[in-house]
């Protein structure tokens, strides 16, 4: 029974234990956050260092193998297609039946001013 209340009391006090937390200054606090910062600002530049690497890896590789298969060095660059005219129908006065075509000199005129 009493290496019962032993083990209990052990229990009790490691879990006693484990709640306390030791307060941190302001100091502390704001050392660690500016490290996670800095860690942080490293791994992204290291993330973009790396893919950039790759894309200049990728490019020069085609081109190497460009040049061994004879096709010489290749243009990466793409030129922007044609633009496509709109479609539409063309004005054709003659096919406009709804007004009269009325001739330009009255031949009357004519006659008079001779």
């Amino acid at each position: 029974m009493r290496y019962l209340k032993f083990i209990l009391v052990i229990i009790g006090f490691l879990i006693a234990v484990s709640f306390v937390t030791v307060q941190k200054d302001k100091g502390q606090l704001v050392q660690e956050a500016l490290i996670k910062r800095i860690d942080d600002y490293k791994s992204d530049q290291l993330a973009k260092c790396y893919k950039k690497a790759m894309e200049e890896a990728e490019v020069t590789v085609d081109s190497i193998i460009a040049i061994e298969l004879g096709a010489g060095p290749i243009d990466t660059s793409d030129f922007p297609r044609k633009p496509i005219k709109p479609s539409f129908e063309a004005y054709d006065s003659l096919k406009q039946r709804d007004i009269d075509i009325k001739p330009l000199f009255d031949s009357t005129e004519i006659k008079q001013q001779n």
